[in-house]
């Protein structure tokens, strides 16, 4: 019997991104993955967090561990990092399509992951959805 050959799955994870200037360098957060960058301008600091997501969700896929994507920092944590030093921050909300062959853990056909331009592209190319994880109070 030939063996089948298994569908990629497609999820859409909607993230939020903070972005916030500290003295000369631009720093970025995504809370619901627990993950940061910076760079010397708001823009290479955005662009640093996505590559940061992108690896960081590639890679937990290709140890076959799907599960351990969202790991949502504690509100006092992000509410520390909007707060320290005072000053301006802004919210964007991105979303991440990752395409995969579940329990398909190093094999030869990796996971595709990458952001969409824009939050209504992402859902509407998604088969489903990433649960995002309880926030706490």
């Amino acid at each position: 019997m030939k063996p089948t050959k298994k569908s990629r799955e497609r999820v859409a994870l909607p993230l939020t991104f903070y972005l916030k200037q500290e003295g000369e360098q631009w720093v970025s957060l995504s809370p619901e993955l627990a993950v940061s960058s910076f760079g010397d301008t708001v823009e290479a600091a955005r662009q640093g967090l996505k590559d940061a997501v992108e690896t960081y969700v590639s890679y937990l896929i290709s140890e076959g561990r799907m599960d351990d994507i969202a790991r949502q920092m504690p509100a006092s944590e992000v509410r520390d990092f909007l707060d320290d030093p005072p000053g301006g921050w802004s919210a964007e909300e991105q979303v991440l399509l990752i395409s995969f062959r579940r329990g398909d853990a190093h094999s030869e056909s990796p996971a595709r992951v990458s952001f969409v331009r824009s939050s209504r592209q992402g859902l509407l190319n998604a088969v489903s959805f990433f649960p995002r994880p309880h926030r706490d109070g």
